[in-house]
């Protein structure tokens, strides 16, 4: 999802460029007409892909966490009893949800910025290669 939500990022400012260039005091309203609603659907879909893919990204992000909390708190259990004798009470609770959360935040954020910024530098870097050819 993210890269198509990328990809159609990337094909809007392109197609408002050509339709300066090659429809606007050159063709019939008609066709202008006919390409801003193309214009539109693009946006449209990449909208409609961001959200997709927040969406899934959301519901793994869920998944992940609930393994994570899962797994320390089995680990809790196979801990002596003197080792949350010598913890303050709610010290372990905060640590583990703090470090959890925030740990899950970094991983949602930095994957799709990584990733959807990687696909848009090298989504211009072909566009601006391809346009320069023409």
């Amino acid at each position: 999802m993210v890269a198509v939500s990328t990809v159609t990022g990337l094909l809007g400012p392109y197609l408002i460029g050509y339709t300066i260039d090659h429809y606007i005091g050159h063709r019939s309203s008609a066709e202008l007409l006919d390409f801003i609603v193309l214009l539109a659907g693009v946006y449209f879909l990449q909208s409609a892909s961001t959200f997709l893919g927040n969406y899934l990204m959301i519901g793994i992000l869920q998944d992940t966490v609930f393994k994570m909390r899962t797994q320390l708190f089995e680990q809790f259990h196979r801990l002596l009893i003197s080792f949350f004798d010598r913890r303050q009470h709610g010290e372990l609770m905060s640590r583990v949800t703090n470090d959890i959360d925030n740990g899950s935040q970094t991983l949602n954020n930095s994957a799709i910025q990584i990733f959807s910024s990687t696909l848009t530098i090298s989504g211009m870097a072909a566009i601006m290669l391809w346009l320069r050819r023409f």
